[in-house]
């Protein structure tokens, strides 16, 4: 089972991680995310179906927020979950949620 779904929706790039973003799955992840072509959009990435998150995801997450900012799109975090929210505290990142309901 793939660990992201990726979706191109009328509002934009729609990018939904799943189960896990850790080591084990960054290089699965990282070759779906690779194949996208245009960040230059409403990019809106939903990281509350991740059950696990470690340093590997968190450079993923990282990766993919500099690639949206290179080509002068917009990210938006649709969702978020308890678990999400203390590794990006502890890491001393901040998640801006966004509060559009068409994310």
């Amino acid at each position: 089972m793939s660990q992201v779904n990726v979706e191109q929706k009328e509002t934009g790039l729609s990018i939904v991680f799943l189960d896990e973003l850790t080591i084990y799955s960054a290089n699965e992840v990282f070759s779906v995310l690779s194949g996208i072509e245009n960040f230059s959009q409403k990019v809106a990435i939903d990281l509350g179906g991740l059950e696990e998150l470690d340093t590997a995801g968190i450079q993923i997450i990282e990766l993919l927020k500099r690639t949206v900012e290179k080509q002068q799109g917009e990210l938006v975090f649709s969702h978020s979950n308890e678990m999400v929210d203390q590794r990006f505290s502890l890491f001393g990142l901040k998640l801006n949620l966004s509060t559009s309901e068409n994310s």
